[in-house]
């Protein structure tokens, strides 16, 4: 299965200064905003149900300089709010498992 990759509106690099400042508004609030404001991605992530995560991860990625693993600048914070999204439920589900089958819990 192939990794879905983030659609990117590239913005002409020599444009002059009104459309590239009119193209940049047009992109505000779609994840291309790097560093996103802070009221961004809790507004994301109220939408997905879980606002008390957002200062967590916007804390971590603060850390991080909004970098993957592998060091290469993030493009699209939505992407990764949704890679970290997916990776904390992940890590839940594990501990909750890991819970429930601890020796002399059959």
């Amino acid at each position: 299965m192939k990794k879905r990759k983030a659609k990117r509106r590239r913005i002409i690099e020599n444009a002059p200064e009104k459309v590239v400042s009119k193209a940049k508004s047009l992109q505000a609030g779609f994840g291309y905003e790097m560093p996103p404001e802070f009221d961004l991605i809790l507004i994301y992530f109220d939408q997905k149900s879980e606002a008390k995560l957002a200062l967590e991860f916007y804390s971590e990625q603060q850390t991080l300089g909004w970098k993957t693993d592998r060091g290469a600048q993030i493009k699209n914070w939505k992407v990764a709010a949704t890679d970290w999204l997916y990776n904390y439920y992940q890590a839940r589900r594990l501990e909750e498992w890991k819970t429930s089958h601890a020796l002399g819990n059959t």
